[in-house]
């Protein structure tokens, strides 16, 4: 990715219970992703989206790490 605050990224293709179920995991494992905390997030989620018309809907999410051994602990997890 080039980010140096988050230098690990992963884009996963799921529907949406596999979404939320992986979501649920992260947030488990990792703690919240909420930037309003005092100590800065371990991982970021973020939605990817299509547009149709007037309307919108998820096909996916990008993943976002800090280190390589939680993006590591991911991939593991989840075998994408």
């Amino acid at each position: 990715a080039g980010n140096r605050h988050w230098p690990y990224d992963i884009q996963i293709q799921a529907d949406y219970e596999r979404l939320e179920e992986c979501y649920d995991w992260l947030t488990q494992t990792f703690g919240s992703n909420n930037f309003k905390r005092k100590k800065s997030p371990l991982w970021y989620w973020r939605n990817e989206t299509h547009f149709g018309g007037n309307f919108s809907y998820y096909y996916g999410a990008r993943i976002f790490f800090r280190k390589e051994r939680d993006y590591a602990l991911f991939l593991l997890k989840w075998d994408v």
